[in-house]
């Protein structure tokens, strides 16, 4: 706001502060202000920083209600002061339905556009075939490898964990899931939508073990043992990543 407060002094002289702009008339010098600040391009109709644009009327409207308690409640701040307690208070009330009736028109329309377009000029990058293959490959060694440490008793805790690792990875790959479909899923609702699948079955077919490691106080289909926390699967999949050799893109 200091910026958009120096925006205003250099086209009109008697604003001392932001509350001395809060009137009505002033409104087409704040939205002149909100477009200097913002790095408005009047020939190609675009921000430089359309997201401040588009938040600057949210925080005028703010200030317009933190200004208008102050002069209900008859608050004498340094550099605040009014001669007329109403009028102050209707100027104030004015602008802030200019502001909520014409600030979209005005800026924040302008300043979406500008995000949506740099969205579809922002290219989308893949990953390679190869890279893919390669990734699958070392998720079916790691969960193999865990698999047979499991069954020999081996570092149990350790081997668990990257076992829950690598299936949750490869439920989000081949099943084409959201992270957050998959990572925050709930053993509650897992069950709701497989009721005719026997899940007693599963859970003896766990050793005493892997019970112990993993409490029935978390609430979590993929859970982090030990813990009441889920896995965080776009950490997970990027360490195995970099594991490989590869970096985040």
């Amino acid at each position: 706001m200091t910026r958009m407060l120096m925006s205003i002094k250099s086209m009109n002289s008697d604003v001392y502060g932001m509350f001395d702009a809060l009137r009505p008339n002033m409104f087409k010098i704040l939205i002149l202000a909100s477009k200097i600040v913002s790095g408005y391009d009047e020939d190609k109709k675009s921000f430089r920083a359309p997201s401040l644009a588009f938040n600057m009327g949210t925080n005028l409207k703010i200030l317009c209600i933190v200004a208008f308690k102050l002069v209900m409640e008859k608050r004498k701040l340094p550099n605040i002061c009014w001669d007329d307690r109403n009028e102050k208070k209707n100027e104030i009330k004015d602008l802030r339905k200019l502001i909520e009736a014409h600030w979209c028109n005005e800026i924040s329309s302008l300043a979406l556009k500008t995000l949506k377009e740099r969205q579809w000029e922002k290219p989308v990058q893949l990953p390679l075939s190869k890279d893919i293959l390669t990734f699958q490959t070392h998720l079916g060694d790691l969960a193999e490898n865990a698999y047979e440490a499991l069954n020999n008793g081996i570092n149990i805790k350790t081997n668990y964990k990257v076992l829950t690792e690598c299936v949750l990875a490869q439920t989000i790959m081949f099943n084409r899931k959201q992270v957050g479909d998959v990572q925050y899923l709930k053993i509650e609702t897992y069950n709701k939508e497989n009721r005719s699948i026997n899940q007693e079955a599963f859970t003896e077919s766990l050793t005493a073990v892997e019970k112990i490691i993993m409490p029935k106080s978390n609430p979590y289909m993929f859970a982090n043992p030990g813990s009441v926390n889920r896995w965080m699967q776009l950490e997970e999949m990027e360490q195995i990543a970099t594991f490989m050799g590869h970096t985040k893109k």
